[in-house]
């Protein structure tokens, strides 16, 4: 695990700002799609942090969040405005990262150099201006505090007055004159770029990425008619060397800022007369050079891509029905868990000493929205939220990140400022308000402080009116996630369709519906199949978007995280795109639930959303044991210890709870409730109060599924389903089991029309290998011998003695057996007892808190495949003391 990563990330991220992950000595991420996933989620970084290799922590600057100013020349210090106290780093080179809070007037600025400052510049030594600063607005990144650079030196933060600052300060207005002032203005594009190049791409990223691989060195460039000439010291890099005909062969570098290669030698069959950027890259990444990982054209980037796009537009034979409300059937409720109850102790509204005061609006007639449209269902939704703050929060925690995702799709500008700073409201206080308690925030909150369109806002809350409160918010949300994700949809294909006929881009129109579908859940189909040759360009690209994740360490919102380094940091990788059928095996009382309910636990607070069928316990009892995992946050053991439920149940009143206790157990409780530390919502059913039957439950999870999304559900134990007739038949019961398992396999390739579903599930085994295992720990003379611990491995690995479902590890992916290393013991191993790929991972020792049974992992079983990459150089971690606080 990379612990200096995952301490110094913290360090910025508590501070607001957004990171990536890098690799030792870099400045830049490796991951796909770094941009969207730059984050401040904990969950994220220790994610990221499981990944050796990840050391650099890697800012990136975000619209409406933080900025970085990039100063490479020492001397611009003293020419800039005063700095104001804020985050300022030293970098090695002696410049200054200095990062500050987004303003409006960082968005108008937007990325841009300084080149000169009245006379003063730095030529290098072919007449080009360097760069003296550089404002990082949006997805530019900046060596966050904490990284090193390929020497190993250190960006170290400055204190101020003895301290490290724990805030940024806004972006200052001085700072905006001066840049505007002095700022590069942008060339105008060429019309010599067949595709628009992204308004983030810059020429000399791209020629540095390929020379640190040492794919190539570049020559002095040479101005020609038009473009910039760069050719390379190898020749044609096609060739691996110089053409008899020319040796003019190199990339031009075009005013817009696009590459392309050309070589003069008509001999040459990749380069004459000339190869696409795309082209290049493909023949490098076939000789072994990794691809250039950022955005280098428009039509890559979602966010452009979708930008003012109307569906209304398009022209079909036969238009689209509008959707209309009031059509809309009231489905009837499933049952749920009692809303949880919202905290007592939330956040206080921070409010500005003298906040300035809003400039009234004239109140304007107010737009009639569209029945059935986006707007309209998005300003339904507010009525029914603003209407019971209170009552609603716990369901609308259950939609937040999907509504969240889709709100940039609102229109109107009223409505969609307004949705984002409810949300807004929401991160900062951890609860829903009501229309004064919005409208109060939007006022005078630190948090909307740099926000200019406080008034419209406020006037927009002001005018709103909730005329039928006859809709629900399961109805109207589920409705607004179909509406949004159609209308997402048929963008996408509408672009493809003018790529193919207006450029004959066939392989760019499959791209972009690739990308879209690998994004949209509901019609995503088996995630990684693709019709076809492997051969297929479809195919092609999928394997290489899945080796490069893998490279990464990272994935997509399909993987789940167990909580247990040595199986997330193996290639045993548990999700929708993997390993996602998972049989738990071992002796009755041998930790089976405790083990399931801490990955279950762990797999909530990634925000997935799971369902847990029990058998053997009532379900009450299961939600107890949850609420004793939850008390073992950090947030709490460092304050105070839960006593074990064991005393809370007790008849004895000598060892019952103090009322301490009992207020400590509210607040885990409180926080349960609120899904914010636990954003993904659990459920518990026993089995028998819905049918007992696989089917029963296969009926419960489709009709509750458009509501909650399950990712993942748990059967605990297997057997639950098969009935006591089929038990104590040998025949019928290995029949029943066999079909069982194959039912199960299926169902969690083809849920929700293919989307897929993570499945785990627990068994015995037989008596004979469970009577070998009890001998052993009642015979060790300590726990944990080395000796007992490999005869216990020996007997896990033998996965087909599974009761009644012994053709479950054949059919299963994966299969892990578990038992404790003494009998009523507190520590146990977790052996791999067969997946269907194989995986590098082997076994681990677990150990049980013993206060709320969680398990947590204390041993690996095998050497991890660590990085040759590490902190180089003089620089300390203790020269850098982090302090969260």
């Amino acid at each position: 695990m990379s612990e200096l990563f995952l301490k110094f990330a913290r360090w910025s991220t508590s501070r607001g700002i957004n990171i990536v992950p890098g690799f030792s000595g870099e400045k830049f991420s490796r991951l796909k799609d770094w941009p969207a996933l730059a984050t401040t989620n904990d969950m994220r970084l220790q994610e990221w942090a499981q990944n050796d290799d990840y050391v650099n922590p890697i800012a990136v600057a975000k619209t409406g969040e933080t900025i970085s100013v990039d100063i490479d020349d020492p001397k611009m210090v003293a020419k800039l405005p005063p700095i104001p106290d804020t985050v300022i780093v030293d970098t090695p080179s002696g410049g200054l990262h200095v990062h500050f809070k987004w303003t409006q007037d960082a968005g108008e600025l937007g990325n841009c150099n300084i080149l000169r400052v009245g006379e003063y510049c730095i030529p290098d030594k072919d007449g080009n201006l360097t760069t003296l600063a550089e404002l990082k607005v949006h997805n530019l990144t900046v060596a966050a505090p904490g990284a090193v650079n390929k020497d190993g030196a250190g960006y170290i933060p400055r204190k101020l007055n003895g301290s490290y600052p724990k805030a940024l300060a806004n972006f200052p207005h001085e700072w905006y004159e001066f840049f505007k002032e002095h700022r590069q203005v942008a060339l105008p594009r060429s019309a010599s770029s067949h595709r628009k190049i992204h308004p983030d791409f810059e020429s000399v990223d791209w020629f540095e990425w390929y020379e640190d691989l040492n794919a190539f060195q570049t020559n002095d460039p040479v101005e020609k008619n038009g473009f910039t000439l760069y050719t390379v010291t190898v020749g044609c890099i096609f060739k691996g060397g110089f053409h008899s005909q020319s040796d003019q062969d190199g990339f031009r570098v075009y005013p817009d800022g696009g590459i392309d290669w050309s070589c003069f030698a008509t001999s040459c069959g990749w380069g004459y007369p000339n190869a696409t950027l795309e082209q290049v890259m493909d023949y490098l990444e076939e000789e072994g050079f990794e691809r250039f990982p950022y955005h280098i054209y428009e039509d890559t980037d979602d966010d452009i891509l979708l930008e003012n796009v109307d569906i209304d537009e398009i022209n079909d034979e036969e238009p689209l029905t509008p959707v209309v409300l009031e059509s809309i059937a009231v489905e009837p409720e499933v049952p749920t868990a009692k809303d949880g109850e919202v905290e007592e102790d939330a956040v206080e509204q921070e409010p500005i000493t003298e906040p300035a005061p809003v400039t009234p609006v004239e109140p304007e007639e107010p737009k009639r929205l569209k029945d059935g449209t986006i707007d309209m269902l998005a300003e339904t939704i507010l009525n029914i939220l603003l209407r019971d703050p209170e009552g609603i929060f716990s369901n609308f925690a259950l939609y937040r990140t999907r509504f969240e995702a889709r709100a940039v799709e609102i229109e109107y500008p009223p409505l969609n400022n307004t949705v984002r700073m409810l949300l807004a409201y929401v991160k900062e206080l951890k609860k829903l308000p009501n229309n004064d308690e919005l409208c109060d925030f939007i006022t005078y909150h630190s948090a909307c402080k740099e926000y200019v369109g406080k008034s419209e806002v406020v006037a927009y809350l002001g005018r709103l009116v909730d005329k039928d409160q006859s809709y629900t918010l399961d109805t109207t949300m589920q409705r607004f996630i179909e509406v949004v994700d159609l209308v997402t949809e048929m963008r996408v294909w509408k672009s493809g369709f003018g790529l193919m006929k207006d450029k004959k881009d066939i392989k760019g129109a499959r791209t972009l519906l690739r990308e879209q579908w690998s994004k949209a859940a509901a019609i995503s189909g088996d995630h990684g199949y693709k019709p076809g040759a492997i051969q297929d360009p479809e195919h092609i690209q999928a394997l290489k978007d899945s080796f490069a994740r893998y490279c990464e360490g990272t994935d997509d919102g399909r993987r789940f995280i167990t909580g247990f380094p040595s199986i997330d940091s193996s290639s045993l990788r548990l999700g929708l795109d993997n390993e996602h059928a998972i049989v738990i095996y071992g002796p009755s009382n041998n930790a089976k639930t405790s083990l399931t309910l801490s990955m279950a636990y762990n797999f909530c607070k990634q925000g997935k959303h799971g369902i847990i069928f029990v058998g053997e316990h009532q379900a009450e009892t299961v939600e107890e044991s949850l609420a004793m995992l939850h008390s073992q946050l950090p947030k709490f053991r460092t304050r105070f210890t839960i006593p074990p439920i064991s005393r809370f149940q007790s008849a004895d009143k000598r060892l019952k709870p103090t009322a301490q206790d009992l207020g400590n157990m509210h607040e885990v409780l409180t926080d349960l409730g609120g899904m914010l530390t636990l954003p993904g919502y659990l459920e518990v059913k026993n089995i028998n109060s819905i049918g007992g039957t696989l089917d029963s439950i296969y009926s419960y999870m489709e009709a509750s599924h458009k509501k909650y999304n399950w990712d993942f559900m748990v059967i605990d134990p297997f057997d639950s389903i098969v009935s006591e007739e089929s038990k104590s038949d040998q025949n019928n019961g290995w029949v029943d089991g066999k079909v069982a398992v194959n039912a199960l396999f299926d169902y969690t390739r083809d849920y929700q029309g293919g989307r897929g579903i993570l499945a785990i599930v627990t068994a015995q085994i037989l008596s004979s290998p469970a009577r070998q295992i009890e001998k052993i720990q009642a015979d060790g003379e300590s726990e944990g011998e080395e000796g007992d611990v490999m005869e216990l491995k020996s007997i896990l690995r033998q996965d087909k003695q599974i009761q009644l479902f012994t053709t479950i590890s054949q059919r299963f992916d994966a299969a892990l057996g578990v038992c404790l290393t003494k009998k009523h013991g507190r520590e146990g191993i977790l052996v791999q007892g067969r997946t269907r790929q194989g995986a590098d991972f082997d076994w681990l020792r677990f150990s049980l808190d013993s206060n709320s049974w969680y398990a947590s992992e204390v041993q690996s079983g095998f050497a991890h495949r660590g990085s040759s990459m590490s902190v180089a150089g003089d620089f300390k971690t203790d020269d850098f003391p982090v302090d969260l606080e």
